[in-house]
């Protein structure tokens, strides 16, 4: 469908390849190996790809939806052979659909020369974006004159702490517009459909290991009830730190939205889990698994799953073979693979 002028997010990453690689044809499988996982990330967060080439990719998000732009950058996080740029404007739009949309506008070409500045491994943010958004993104320091590179200002994003205020959603960068035209809950699309993800796959694991995921969170999130995950939260907040009420604490940041977060918080949990005994690393590798999946990182969450599989069946973990399997079985309807679904359900009988 075509569009007007709309006031977006842009972001361009730039692949960097090594300086004397062994062959351009190296080049190209690397780039082809490194451009699904963007893809498939940037739409999950609710970004559309807007430009592609041999070296780079460029999304933008929805003008409300900074937190998730950032997320895109830095929640993995990107792999260090990339360098990122990340503006802000208003976007003439040509043609738009839900994933991709031709564009036109001074912002992707800021984004592009923040990106051409940029180290391999570096996100650099225009000053206007930081400034707009009262100071709320995290820096650490400016990114300065760099020999051969565009003469332009920018910010290095902290990649640790992207939001100096890590605990709510940041404002609109817009100064011009009211906060109620723009929605920080998670209801938009890209949230709601994480929401719906994530109480799928948590619905079916915990039918098998109430341990994994209480069964108290799968109904929470079936029912769509904030006000059933904010008792949740408050339980986890008042107990004992343990590997369980760190899965639960992530969960609820999942479903808020923060999935850079909760996925940080799930694989520090994972490599804390690798001195464990087999059970403990299959849960901490199904979580991750569980979270990967809800924000549509199918890929890694196969590998988790699989990985968490492996570990159940290494300490003859019954229950937890079962909830994996489970798991393994959900991935395999989302991608309308029935034949697969059956083979990892008959496990669970």
């Amino acid at each position: 469908m075509n569009g007007g002028t709309r006031r977006r997010i842009v972001v361009q990453v730039r692949f960097c390849p090594p300086l004397d690689p062994d062959s351009a044809q190296d080049v190209v499988q690397k780039w082809a190996e490194l451009a699904p996982p963007l893809f498939e990330r940037a739409t999950a967060l609710g970004g559309r790809v807007v430009g592609f080439g041999d070296h780079f990719v460029a999304v933008d998000f929805p003008w409300d939806a900074l937190y998730d732009a950032i997320d895109f950058l830095v929640d993995a996080p990107l792999f260090p052979e990339l360098a990122s740029g990340l503006a802000h404007g208003h976007m003439n739009v040509i043609y738009e659909s839900p994933r991709l949309a031709l564009v036109t506008g001074e912002a992707i070409a800021r984004a592009a020369r923040l990106s051409e500045l940029a180290r391999p491994g570096e996100v650099l943010v225009e000053p206007s974006l930081v400034r707009a958004c009262e100071g709320r993104i995290g820096s650490i320091g400016e990114a300065g004159k760099r020999p051969g590179r565009p003469d332009i200002e920018a910010l290095i994003l902290d990649p640790e702490h992207p939001f100096k205020d890590s605990t709510s959603v940041p404002p609109s960068p817009s100064r011009n517009l009211p906060l109620d035209e723009f929605d920080f809950e998670p209801t938009t699309r890209a949230r709601a459909e994480q929401a719906a993800r994530l109480a799928g796959v948590t619905e079916a694991v915990g039918r098998e290991s109430d341990s994994t995921f209480p069964s108290a969170l799968a109904q929470a999130l079936k029912d769509r009830s904030p006000e059933a995950i904010s008792k949740l939260a408050e339980r986890v907040n008042a107990g004992p730190a343990t590997p369980a009420t760190e899965r639960l604490f992530a969960m609820t940041e999942l479903l808020q939205g923060r999935s850079g977060d909760a996925i940080r918080r799930l694989r520090e949990a994972r490599e804390q889990a690798e001195s464990g005994s087999p059970s403990a690393r299959c849960r901490a590798a199904l979580a991750l698994a569980v979270a990967y999946a809800a924000v549509g990182r199918s890929r890694e969450a196969l590998l988790e799953g699989l990985s968490g599989l492996a570990r159940a069946r290494e300490g003859q973990d019954e229950k937890g073979e079962r909830a994996c399997a489970r798991f393994l079985a959900n991935l395999a309807e989302v991608a309308l693979d029935g034949e697969a679904a059956a083979a990892w359900n008959a496990l669970c009988r």
